[in-house]
């Protein structure tokens, strides 16, 4: 009995202590899981924090460089901006003299004292009109040179000093006509030495030349984005033999037309790499107002080859306007400082539009020959120089000048 109460009393103790050593056991398994896991929970923010905090960090230097690249892009300089183009204003006189036995040259010479000066032929508002335009042309009716002598049986033959040339630029020519029937007076030597003195002033001049090829060259300006080319030839003498020998491909001499082929296939040349072309001639019947039928003809021709202005010369008086197929051509300019005689003359005028790169107005601007000076005339005297003019064209010319087709 003894021993079995005694394995009954050591059974006991051996579960209590069991179950007290389980009780602590979970206790303490308790107490480390609430203590730890705060502190678990608080490191987990904390490293995710310190992410976004570094993910921050570098954001504003990756829009710092983009702000970069775009003010690169933005910072550009802006094209400067350009002029829009300006017309064109041409101005053409008829025949000059510098031939210091005829009167206008004579009397300039003792005004200045052996020293020509343009401000002593020309009056401010003629000198303001030639200077101020962008191509001012003349017909040169003359050699330049101290060599030669006058050719036999002609009744007036021409020869001024090469000194003399520097005249032009100061009357404001840009481009000046050789052919006529003066160039030739005191022979190939002094046209030679005409060509050696415009050459050597830089002035450009057409009509004339050592060969054929030289003669009928033409010449270009470029000008507001616009090619301007400019022939010359003559027609006169009307004759085989004439003593103004056309040059030839071995011969020196001027441009000649009376047979009108070669210059008509000049003008065609000249138009299919020009914008404008003006065809300058030397034409038509001394002292008369009356255009002949030779001019007509040339005209006709000269506007169907191409040109764009038709500009004529010789008469040595006013001939009338016209429109040749839809191209203005005045016949004549007449004198404009050649002679002692007091007579009507002009400028005439036309401007280019370089937009359209075509005529834009025509203008007839009046003047006058007087005691060896041209002047601008006043108000009445140009109303009648005008209104003669009406009366001898076929195209309508108004109070100023301007240029319209009847």
């Amino acid at each position: 009995m003894e021993n079995r109460s005694r394995k009954k009393q050591d059974s006991g103790i051996t579960f209590w202590q069991v179950l007290l050593i389980t009780a602590v056991g979970v206790l303490v398994t308790l107490a480390v899981f609430f203590f730890l896991l705060p502190a678990l929970s608080d490191k987990r923010p904390a490293a995710e924090t310190t992410t976004e905090a570094a993910a921050e960090a570098v954001l504003p230097a990756e829009e710092e460089t983009e702000k970069q690249v775009i003010s690169v892009t933005v910072e550009t300089t802006a094209p400067p901006e350009t002029e829009p183009p300006k017309p064109v204003v041409m101005r053409f006189a008829g025949d000059i003299l510098m031939d210091p036995n005829y009167a206008v040259m004579a009397t300039l010479l003792n005004r200045t004292g052996g020293k020509p000066a343009a401000e002593q032929a020309f009056d401010e508002g003629a000198l303001s009109l030639m200077r101020d335009a962008d191509i001012f042309m003349v017909n040169n009716e003359f050699p330049y040179s101290l060599r030669g002598a006058p050719l036999l049986n002609k009744q007036y033959t021409f020869r001024a000093d090469p000194a003399y040339a520097s005249l032009l630029a100061d009357m404001g020519a840009d481009i000046v006509s050789l052919a006529n029937n003066h160039m030739f007076d005191h022979g190939e030597d002094a046209l030679l030495d005409t060509l050696d003195t415009l050459t050597a002033l830089e002035l450009p001049h057409i009509g004339a030349g050592r060969d054929i090829s030289e003669a009928s060259a033409s010449y270009t300006f470029e000008l507001e984005g616009m090619k301007i080319t400019f022939l010359s030839a003559t027609q006169i003498e009307r004759m085989g033999n004439p003593d103004t020998r056309g040059a030839t491909e071995t011969l020196p001499g001027v441009f000649r037309c009376l047979s009108d082929q070669l210059f008509c296939e000049k003008i065609k040349e000249a138009k299919a790499s020009s914008d404008i072309v003006v065809a300058y001639v030397h034409w038509g019947t001394e002292s008369t107002e009356k255009v002949d039928e030779h001019q007509k003809k040339l005209a006709k021709h000269i506007a169907e080859a191409g040109a764009d202005v038709i500009i004529g010369d010789h008469p040595h008086v006013l001939q009338g306007i016209e429109y040749v197929d839809g191209v203005p051509c005045i016949y004549s300019l007449g004198n404009y400082w050649f002679n002692s005689k007091n007579q009507d003359s002009c400028l005439f005028e036309v401007t280019l539009d370089p937009e359209t790169k075509a005529v834009g107005s025509v203008r007839f601007l009046p003047m006058r020959q007087e005691g060896c000076t041209v002047k601008t005339p006043d108000a009445a005297e140009a109303a009648r120089i005008i209104e003669y003019m009406n009366s001898i064209s076929a195209a309508h010319i108004d109070a100023e000048g301007y240029v319209t087709a009847e």
